[in-house]
C-alpha cells in the first residue's frame, strides 16, 4: 500500500494517508490550502515541518525518516528528495 498521496485543487488540499491512516486515525484529510502557515526544512533535511494556521503541524518526508508522514507524491509527481518535496509543499500555499 503506498504511503500518503497529495492532491490540491484551486482552494483544497487532499491528503490520502493510505498506509499510515491507522497512525493518523482517518483515511483522507481535506485541507484549505490558505490554512498553510509555514514550512520549516530541518538542518539535516531528514525532514519538512508543515505548520497550520490552527496551530496543527505535520512532519512530512519521502522515507517516513524520524517517525514522519511519508509521502509518495504532491500532485501526482514524485519529489526527487525532502528539499523539492519542500518546494511541491510550498507550491501549494496561497
Amino acid at each position: 500500500m503506498a504511503n500518503a498521496v497529495v492532491t490540491s485543487t484551486g482552494t483544497t488540499i487532499k491528503v490520502e494517508f493510505n498506509a499510515v491512516a491507522p497512525v493518523v486515525g482517518y483515511d483522507v484529510g481535506y485541507y484549505q490550502r490558505s490554512s498553510l502557515a509555514q514550512l520549516q526544512q530541518d538542518d539535516t533535511n531528514d525532514v519538512v515541518l508543515v505548520n497550520m494556521r490552527d496551530g496543527s503541524s505535520f512532519v512530512c518526508s519521502l522515507t517516513g525518516a524520524n517517525n514522519s508522514l511519508p509521502i509518495d507524491t504532491i500532485n501526482g509527481a514524485t519529489p526527487a528528495d525532502n528539499a523539492d518535496l519542500a518546494t511541491k509543499l510550498a507550491a501549494l500555499m496561497v
